[in-house]
Protein backbone atom coordinates (compact mmCIF):
# COMPACT_ATOMS: atom_id res chain seq x y z
CA UNK A 1 0.00 0.00 0.00
CA UNK A 2 1.56 3.01 -1.00
CA UNK A 3 1.72 6.24 1.71
CA UNK A 4 -0.73 8.04 -0.50
CA UNK A 5 -3.28 5.50 -0.18
CA UNK A 6 -1.99 5.35 3.43
CA UNK A 7 -2.81 9.30 3.98
CA UNK A 8 -5.38 8.98 1.83
CA UNK A 9 -7.44 6.99 4.24
CA UNK A 10 -6.40 8.34 7.30
CA UNK A 11 -7.75 11.52 5.53
CA UNK A 12 -11.27 10.25 4.47
CA UNK A 13 -11.47 9.19 8.14
CA UNK A 14 -10.74 12.36 9.87
CA UNK A 15 -13.29 13.81 6.94
CA UNK A 16 -15.80 11.28 8.32
CA UNK A 17 -15.35 12.31 11.98
CA UNK A 18 -15.79 16.39 10.97
CA UNK A 19 -18.76 15.67 8.50
CA UNK A 20 -20.76 13.82 11.43
CA UNK A 21 -20.00 16.43 13.38
CA UNK A 22 -21.02 18.95 10.44
CA UNK A 23 -24.64 16.82 11.14
CA UNK A 24 -24.75 17.12 14.22
CA UNK A 25 -24.47 21.12 14.38
CA UNK A 26 -26.73 21.37 11.78
CA UNK A 27 -29.54 19.18 13.91
CA UNK A 28 -28.77 21.50 16.88
CA UNK A 29 -29.34 24.21 14.78
CA UNK A 30 -32.84 22.83 13.92
CA UNK A 31 -32.90 22.29 17.43
CA UNK A 32 -32.75 25.60 18.45
CA UNK A 33 -34.75 27.47 15.39
CA UNK A 34 -38.07 25.08 17.14
CA UNK A 35 -37.25 26.72 20.73
CA UNK A 36 -37.38 29.46 19.04
CA UNK A 37 -40.41 29.47 17.30
CA UNK A 38 -42.24 27.81 20.78
CA UNK A 39 -41.22 30.87 22.37
CA UNK A 40 -42.37 33.14 19.51
CA UNK A 41 -45.57 31.74 20.41
CA UNK A 42 -45.43 32.19 23.49
CA UNK A 43 -45.07 35.56 22.67
CA UNK A 44 -47.51 36.16 20.86
CA UNK A 45 -50.00 34.48 22.51
CA UNK A 46 -49.45 36.80 25.99
CA UNK A 47 -49.41 39.55 23.52
CA UNK A 48 -53.15 38.67 22.07
CA UNK A 49 -54.08 37.99 25.53
CA UNK A 50 -53.39 41.90 26.89
CA UNK A 51 -54.15 43.69 24.14
CA UNK A 52 -57.73 41.78 24.25
CA UNK A 53 -57.46 42.69 27.89
CA UNK A 54 -57.06 46.31 26.65
CA UNK A 55 -58.82 46.56 24.00
CA UNK A 56 -62.00 45.58 26.39
CA UNK A 57 -61.02 48.11 28.76
CA UNK A 58 -60.51 50.61 25.94
CA UNK A 59 -63.64 50.03 24.49
CA UNK A 60 -65.94 50.41 27.77
CA UNK A 61 -64.00 53.26 29.03
CA UNK A 62 -64.81 54.83 25.44
CA UNK A 63 -69.17 53.49 26.25
CA UNK A 64 -69.15 54.56 29.60
CA UNK A 65 -67.53 58.18 28.89
CA UNK A 66 -69.80 59.01 25.79
CA UNK A 67 -72.65 56.52 26.01
CA UNK A 68 -72.07 55.82 22.55
CA UNK A 69 -73.07 52.23 21.75
CA UNK A 70 -71.01 51.78 18.79
CA UNK A 71 -68.34 51.12 21.90
CA UNK A 72 -70.33 47.86 22.26
CA UNK A 73 -69.58 46.27 19.28
CA UNK A 74 -65.37 46.47 20.02
CA UNK A 75 -66.49 45.35 23.59
CA UNK A 76 -68.31 42.22 22.79
CA UNK A 77 -65.47 41.20 20.04
CA UNK A 78 -62.92 41.49 22.30
CA UNK A 79 -65.00 39.70 25.01
CA UNK A 80 -65.79 37.22 22.80
CA UNK A 81 -61.94 36.57 21.82
CA UNK A 82 -60.55 36.38 25.37
CA UNK A 83 -61.55 33.15 25.48
CA UNK A 84 -59.83 32.34 22.05
CA UNK A 85 -56.67 34.23 23.70
CA UNK A 86 -56.40 32.55 26.68
CA UNK A 87 -56.72 29.01 25.30
CA UNK A 88 -53.76 29.83 22.78
CA UNK A 89 -51.91 30.56 25.90
CA UNK A 90 -52.53 27.37 27.74
CA UNK A 91 -51.94 25.95 24.39
CA UNK A 92 -48.69 27.27 23.59
CA UNK A 93 -47.47 26.82 26.85
CA UNK A 94 -47.99 23.17 27.32
CA UNK A 95 -44.21 21.84 27.07
CA UNK A 96 -42.92 24.54 29.28
CA UNK A 97 -43.49 23.64 33.07
CA UNK A 98 -42.38 27.07 34.20
CA UNK A 99 -44.59 29.09 31.68
CA UNK A 100 -47.37 26.80 32.06
CA UNK A 101 -47.18 27.23 36.08
CA UNK A 102 -46.80 30.71 35.20
CA UNK A 103 -49.98 30.89 33.68
CA UNK A 104 -52.59 28.76 35.97
CA UNK A 105 -51.14 31.36 38.44
CA UNK A 106 -52.65 34.35 35.94
CA UNK A 107 -55.41 32.66 34.23
CA UNK A 108 -57.65 33.02 37.37
CA UNK A 109 -57.31 36.63 37.68
CA UNK A 110 -57.82 37.27 33.47
CA UNK A 111 -60.87 34.48 34.19
CA UNK A 112 -62.12 37.25 37.18
CA UNK A 113 -61.28 40.72 35.42
CA UNK A 114 -63.16 39.39 32.32
CA UNK A 115 -66.20 39.20 34.30
CA UNK A 116 -65.58 42.13 35.94
CA UNK A 117 -65.64 43.92 32.63
CA UNK A 118 -68.94 42.37 31.31
CA UNK A 119 -70.72 42.98 34.71
CA UNK A 120 -69.70 47.27 34.41
CA UNK A 121 -70.99 47.14 30.94
CA UNK A 122 -73.93 45.43 31.81
CA UNK A 123 -75.00 47.44 34.60
CA UNK A 124 -73.75 50.79 32.09
CA UNK A 125 -76.41 49.37 29.40
CA UNK A 126 -79.03 48.57 32.11
CA UNK A 127 -78.98 52.14 32.79
CA UNK A 128 -76.67 52.34 36.03
CA UNK A 129 -73.37 54.30 34.89
CA UNK A 130 -73.14 55.95 38.16
CA UNK A 131 -72.53 52.47 39.98
CA UNK A 132 -70.49 51.27 36.62
CA UNK A 133 -67.92 54.28 36.71
CA UNK A 134 -67.73 53.96 40.66
CA UNK A 135 -66.91 50.39 39.62
CA UNK A 136 -64.18 51.57 36.86
CA UNK A 137 -62.27 53.34 38.98
CA UNK A 138 -62.72 51.04 42.60
CA UNK A 139 -58.53 50.45 43.79
CA UNK A 140 -59.78 46.32 43.55
CA UNK A 141 -60.13 46.34 39.45
CA UNK A 142 -56.19 48.39 39.00
CA UNK A 143 -55.06 46.00 41.39
CA UNK A 144 -56.25 42.95 39.62
CA UNK A 145 -55.39 44.66 36.98
CA UNK A 146 -51.59 45.22 37.71
CA UNK A 147 -51.30 41.59 39.17
CA UNK A 148 -52.13 40.57 35.48
CA UNK A 149 -49.85 42.87 33.69
CA UNK A 150 -47.27 41.42 36.27
CA UNK A 151 -48.09 37.81 35.51
CA UNK A 152 -47.99 38.64 31.42
CA UNK A 153 -45.14 40.64 32.07
CA UNK A 154 -43.10 37.63 33.73
CA UNK A 155 -44.27 35.16 31.15
CA UNK A 156 -43.50 37.87 28.08
CA UNK A 157 -40.30 38.55 29.77
CA UNK A 158 -39.20 34.52 30.06
CA UNK A 159 -40.18 33.80 27.01
CA UNK A 160 -38.25 36.89 25.22
CA UNK A 161 -35.04 36.14 27.18
CA UNK A 162 -35.14 32.64 25.54
CA UNK A 163 -35.71 33.81 22.53
CA UNK A 164 -32.51 35.58 22.79
CA UNK A 165 -30.40 32.43 23.89
CA UNK A 166 -31.77 30.29 21.77
CA UNK A 167 -31.19 32.86 19.00
CA UNK A 168 -27.74 33.36 20.18
CA UNK A 169 -27.03 29.41 20.09
CA UNK A 170 -28.53 28.93 16.82
CA UNK A 171 -26.15 31.25 15.68
CA UNK A 172 -23.28 29.74 17.49
CA UNK A 173 -23.54 26.29 16.26
CA UNK A 174 -24.17 27.80 12.45
CA UNK A 175 -20.68 29.43 12.73
CA UNK A 176 -19.61 26.22 14.13
CA UNK A 177 -20.58 24.55 11.19
CA UNK A 178 -19.27 26.96 8.84
CA UNK A 179 -15.58 26.23 10.56
CA UNK A 180 -15.76 22.57 10.21
CA UNK A 181 -17.43 22.65 6.57
CA UNK A 182 -13.81 25.12 5.96
CA UNK A 183 -11.58 21.92 7.89
CA UNK A 184 -13.91 19.53 5.39
CA UNK A 185 -12.50 21.71 2.21
CA UNK A 186 -8.96 21.58 3.40
CA UNK A 187 -9.15 17.93 4.32
CA UNK A 188 -10.62 17.83 0.21
CA UNK A 189 -7.96 19.66 -1.00
CA UNK A 190 -5.39 17.37 1.31
CA UNK A 191 -7.17 14.69 -0.29
CA UNK A 192 -6.22 15.71 -3.87
CA UNK A 193 -2.71 16.34 -3.21
CA UNK A 194 -2.16 13.04 -2.32
CA UNK A 195 -3.52 11.67 -5.67
CA UNK A 196 -7.04 9.82 -3.86
CA UNK A 197 -9.05 9.95 -7.62
CA UNK A 198 -10.82 7.10 -6.97
CA UNK A 199 -13.13 8.87 -4.10
CA UNK A 200 -12.76 11.99 -5.70
CA UNK A 201 -16.19 12.05 -7.11
CA UNK A 202 -17.58 10.97 -3.53
CA UNK A 203 -16.05 13.60 -1.32
CA UNK A 204 -17.03 16.47 -3.80
CA UNK A 205 -20.88 15.17 -3.56
CA UNK A 206 -20.75 14.66 0.11
CA UNK A 207 -18.97 18.25 0.35
CA UNK A 208 -21.42 19.69 -1.80
CA UNK A 209 -23.79 18.26 0.03
CA UNK A 210 -23.17 19.43 3.64
CA UNK A 211 -22.06 23.10 2.66
CA UNK A 212 -26.18 23.31 1.24
CA UNK A 213 -27.37 21.99 4.55
CA UNK A 214 -25.24 24.62 6.23
CA UNK A 215 -26.36 27.33 3.36
CA UNK A 216 -29.72 26.59 3.80
CA UNK A 217 -29.82 26.20 7.64
CA UNK A 218 -28.05 29.91 7.74
CA UNK A 219 -30.13 31.23 5.47
CA UNK A 220 -33.22 30.03 7.29
CA UNK A 221 -32.32 31.16 10.64
CA UNK A 222 -31.10 34.69 8.94
CA UNK A 223 -34.60 35.02 7.86
CA UNK A 224 -36.37 33.98 10.64
CA UNK A 225 -34.80 36.61 12.79
CA UNK A 226 -35.47 39.19 10.11
CA UNK A 227 -39.31 37.94 10.49
CA UNK A 228 -38.74 37.19 14.20
CA UNK A 229 -37.68 41.27 14.31
CA UNK A 230 -40.36 42.39 11.37
CA UNK A 231 -43.11 40.82 13.56
CA UNK A 232 -42.50 41.31 17.40
CA UNK A 233 -42.45 45.47 16.25
CA UNK A 234 -44.61 45.90 13.02
CA UNK A 235 -48.61 45.68 12.13
CA UNK A 236 -48.90 42.74 9.72
CA UNK A 237 -51.31 44.63 7.55
CA UNK A 238 -50.25 48.46 7.42
CA UNK A 239 -46.79 48.08 7.97
CA UNK A 240 -46.86 50.90 10.72
CA UNK A 241 -45.03 50.02 14.45
CA UNK A 242 -47.89 48.02 16.33
CA UNK A 243 -49.23 48.88 19.81
CA UNK A 244 -46.38 47.61 21.66
CA UNK A 245 -44.09 49.52 19.95
CA UNK A 246 -45.76 52.46 19.72
CA UNK A 247 -46.01 52.60 23.80
CA UNK A 248 -42.01 51.79 23.87
CA UNK A 249 -41.36 54.95 21.83
CA UNK A 250 -44.30 56.52 24.24
CA UNK A 251 -42.25 56.01 27.04
CA UNK A 252 -38.94 57.03 25.47
CA UNK A 253 -40.14 60.27 24.11
CA UNK A 254 -41.66 60.95 27.72
CA UNK A 255 -38.45 60.37 28.94
CA UNK A 256 -37.09 63.08 26.74
CA UNK A 257 -39.66 65.67 27.93
CA UNK A 258 -39.43 64.89 31.55
CA UNK A 259 -35.91 65.59 31.76
CA UNK A 260 -35.54 68.45 28.53
CA UNK A 261 -39.25 70.07 29.04
CA UNK A 262 -39.19 69.81 25.51
CA UNK A 263 -42.54 69.87 23.64
CA UNK A 264 -44.03 66.76 23.26
CA UNK A 265 -47.63 66.13 21.10
CA UNK A 266 -50.17 63.29 20.38
CA UNK A 267 -52.51 62.35 18.06
CA UNK A 268 -55.29 59.56 17.92
CA UNK A 269 -56.93 59.16 15.36
CA UNK A 270 -60.16 56.99 14.39
CA UNK A 271 -61.29 56.08 11.08
CA UNK A 272 -65.06 57.25 10.79
CA UNK A 273 -68.15 54.70 11.07
CA UNK A 274 -65.34 51.91 9.76
CA UNK A 275 -67.63 49.14 11.16
CA UNK A 276 -70.48 50.41 8.75
CA UNK A 277 -67.92 50.19 5.91
CA UNK A 278 -66.96 46.59 7.01
CA UNK A 279 -70.67 45.59 6.87
CA UNK A 280 -71.52 47.41 3.55
CA UNK A 281 -68.30 46.95 1.48
CA UNK A 282 -66.56 43.75 3.39
CA UNK A 283 -63.40 42.90 5.19
CA UNK A 284 -61.22 42.89 2.08
CA UNK A 285 -62.64 46.34 1.03
CA UNK A 286 -62.44 47.72 4.55
CA UNK A 287 -58.26 46.25 4.81
CA UNK A 288 -57.65 48.33 1.37
CA UNK A 289 -59.20 51.24 3.71
CA UNK A 290 -56.48 50.74 6.42
CA UNK A 291 -53.39 50.08 4.24
CA UNK A 292 -54.07 53.42 2.24
CA UNK A 293 -55.11 55.24 5.85
CA UNK A 294 -51.37 53.75 6.70
CA UNK A 295 -49.96 55.23 3.50
CA UNK A 296 -51.28 58.82 3.91
CA UNK A 297 -50.60 59.27 7.83
CA UNK A 298 -47.15 58.24 7.07
CA UNK A 299 -46.70 60.70 4.06
CA UNK A 300 -47.51 63.17 6.46
CA UNK A 301 -45.40 62.56 9.19
CA UNK A 302 -41.66 63.64 9.90
CA UNK A 303 -39.02 61.21 9.77
CA UNK A 304 -38.83 61.89 13.70
CA UNK A 305 -42.32 61.26 14.08
CA UNK A 306 -44.19 57.61 14.86
CA UNK A 307 -47.07 56.23 13.62
CA UNK A 308 -48.83 53.78 14.44
CA UNK A 309 -51.60 51.07 14.44
CA UNK A 310 -53.07 51.32 17.78
CA UNK A 311 -55.81 48.95 17.45
CA UNK A 312 -58.27 47.83 14.88
CA UNK A 313 -59.41 51.31 12.68
CA UNK A 314 -57.62 53.33 15.58
CA UNK A 315 -54.19 54.82 14.82
CA UNK A 316 -51.45 57.05 16.82
CA UNK A 317 -49.04 59.74 15.52
CA UNK A 318 -46.37 60.84 18.28
CA UNK A 319 -44.33 64.11 17.48
CA UNK A 320 -41.69 65.22 19.59
CA UNK A 321 -40.47 68.81 19.97
CA UNK A 322 -44.19 69.54 18.50
CA UNK A 323 -45.94 72.27 20.52
CA UNK A 324 -50.54 72.17 20.66
CA UNK A 325 -50.34 74.58 17.83
CA UNK A 326 -48.06 72.89 15.15
CA UNK A 327 -49.96 69.48 16.70
CA UNK A 328 -53.50 70.82 15.52
CA UNK A 329 -52.13 72.44 11.86
CA UNK A 330 -50.54 68.75 11.80
CA UNK A 331 -53.86 67.19 12.98
CA UNK A 332 -55.83 69.31 10.22
CA UNK A 333 -53.75 68.49 7.49
CA UNK A 334 -54.02 64.91 8.13
CA UNK A 335 -58.25 65.13 8.19
CA UNK A 336 -57.99 67.25 4.88
CA UNK A 337 -55.64 64.90 3.14
CA UNK A 338 -58.03 62.05 3.92
CA UNK A 339 -61.74 63.74 3.35
CA UNK A 340 -60.04 65.21 -0.19
CA UNK A 341 -58.59 61.66 -1.30
CA UNK A 342 -60.35 59.67 -4.23
CA UNK A 343 -61.86 56.66 -2.11
CA UNK A 344 -62.95 53.56 -4.30
CA UNK A 345 -66.14 53.21 -2.64
CA UNK A 346 -67.41 55.82 -0.41
CA UNK A 347 -65.51 59.19 1.01
CA UNK A 348 -63.39 58.40 4.10
CA UNK A 349 -63.28 60.75 7.12
CA UNK A 350 -60.96 60.82 10.16
CA UNK A 351 -61.88 62.12 14.01
CA UNK A 352 -58.44 62.90 15.05
CA UNK A 353 -57.54 64.17 19.53
CA UNK A 354 -54.63 66.16 20.48
CA UNK A 355 -53.25 66.10 23.33
CA UNK A 356 -49.68 67.64 24.23
CA UNK A 357 -47.16 67.09 27.76
CA UNK A 358 -47.75 69.92 30.22
CA UNK A 359 -46.21 69.76 33.78
CA UNK A 360 -49.40 68.76 34.99
CA UNK A 361 -48.39 65.28 32.54
CA UNK A 362 -46.89 63.01 35.07
CA UNK A 363 -46.47 59.53 33.18
CA UNK A 364 -47.39 58.48 29.51
CA UNK A 365 -50.68 57.07 30.24
CA UNK A 366 -51.55 60.73 31.03
CA UNK A 367 -50.85 62.34 27.86
CA UNK A 368 -52.98 58.76 26.28
CA UNK A 369 -55.59 59.83 28.32
CA UNK A 370 -56.03 63.03 27.07
CA UNK A 371 -55.71 62.10 23.35
CA UNK A 372 -58.37 59.35 24.34
CA UNK A 373 -60.73 62.23 25.58
CA UNK A 374 -60.19 64.75 22.87
CA UNK A 375 -61.08 61.90 20.13
CA UNK A 376 -64.31 60.87 21.94
CA UNK A 377 -65.06 64.70 22.17
CA UNK A 378 -64.28 64.80 18.39
CA UNK A 379 -66.69 61.73 17.90
CA UNK A 380 -68.99 63.86 19.98
CA UNK A 381 -69.35 66.53 17.62
CA UNK A 382 -70.25 64.27 14.71
CA UNK A 383 -66.77 62.83 13.34
CA UNK A 384 -64.87 64.48 10.46
CA UNK A 385 -62.98 66.64 13.41
CA UNK A 386 -59.58 67.93 15.30
CA UNK A 387 -60.18 68.15 19.26
CA UNK A 388 -57.39 69.60 21.03
CA UNK A 389 -56.53 69.16 24.93
CA UNK A 390 -59.17 69.79 27.44
CA UNK A 391 -56.45 72.41 29.25
CA UNK A 392 -54.86 75.66 28.38
CA UNK A 393 -51.72 74.86 26.81
CA UNK A 394 -49.94 76.87 25.17
CA UNK A 395 -52.70 79.71 24.51
CA UNK A 396 -55.11 76.84 23.55
CA UNK A 397 -58.63 77.43 25.00
CA UNK A 398 -60.68 74.65 26.57
CA UNK A 399 -61.60 72.07 23.77
CA UNK A 400 -60.61 73.78 21.20
CA UNK A 401 -61.44 72.15 17.52
CA UNK A 402 -61.17 72.29 14.76
CA UNK A 403 -64.56 70.77 13.20
CA UNK A 404 -65.51 69.84 9.35
CA UNK A 405 -65.65 72.60 6.86
CA UNK A 406 -68.89 71.28 5.66
CA UNK A 407 -72.19 68.92 7.11
CA UNK A 408 -72.22 66.97 4.42
CA UNK A 409 -68.76 65.89 5.61
CA UNK A 410 -70.02 63.64 8.36
CA UNK A 411 -71.71 61.45 6.08
CA UNK A 412 -68.41 59.80 6.04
Amino acid sequence: MSLAVVLALATLVVLAFISVSVLRATNQVEAYNSAVNRNYEVVGAVTELRSTLLLMESAQRGYLLTSNRDFLQPFNTASGRLRQAMDRVARVTTGDRIQAQRYRAVKPLVQRRGTQLRRITSMAASGKRDVALRSVRSISGERLMAQIRSGLGEMDASARLKLAEQTAKASAEAEKADLLVIANVALVVLLLVFGVLVVRQDVSEQLRHYVTIVDKQKQELELANRELAQLARHDGLTGLVNHRSFHESLSYEFAIFSRFATPLSLLMIDVDNFKEYNDHFGHPAGDSVLKRVAILLHEEARESDTVARYGGEEFAILLPLTNVGDAMDMAERLRRRLEEHNWANRAITISIGVATASPLTREPGDLLEEADKALYRSKARGRNAVTGPSRVISGLADDEAIAPRAAGQNAA
